[in-house]
C-alpha cells in the first residue's frame, strides 16, 4: 500500500456520483494522459479505480509513493512535479467532464 502522493479530488454539486460520472472521469483522465506529455510515473499507468474521499468525494491516486528511508527526498521532488502535472491534467479534463463536477489536486499522506 502506498503512503503518499498526488490525488485528484472530484466533487459533485447537488447529487452523488453515478456510474456514468465515474466512467467519464476515468476515460477523460486516461485520454488526457495518453495524449499529453507527462513523466513516466504518470504516463505508464492505467487509471481504473476511484476511491471514496471525505465521505462524499471521489479521488484518483495519480501518483503513489512509499514511506522509507528516501521518502523525504522523494516527497520534496515529487510534490512540486506531480502537482504541476496534475494541474495540467485538470485543465484538459475540465473541458470535457460534466459541469457539475469539480476537480482539484492535493498532495497528501494516506
Amino acid at each position: 500500500m502506498s503512503d503518499f502522493g498526488a490525488l485528484l479530488i472530484f466533487s459533485k454539486q447537488g447529487s452523488q456520483f453515478n456510474k456514468e460520472d465515474k466512467a467519464q472521469i476515468l476515460s477523460e483522465v486516461n485520454n488526457a494522459i495518453k495524449e499529453g506529455v507527462f513523466s513516466s510515473h504518470i504516463k505508464e499507468r492505467k487509471y481504473d479505480k476511484l476511491y471514496l474521499w471525505e465521505d462524499v468525494n471521489l479521488c484518483l491516486k495519480l501518483t503513489e509513493y512509499y514511506d522509507d528511508e528516501d521518502s523525504d527526498e522523494i516527497r520534496e521532488f515529487a510534490e512540486e512535479e506531480d502537482v504541476d502535472e496534475a494541474n495540467e491534467i485538470i485543465d484538459i479534463i475540465s473541458q470535457n467532464i460534466s459541469g457539475d463536477i469539480q476537480v482539484r489536486v492535493v498532495f497528501e499522506d494516506w
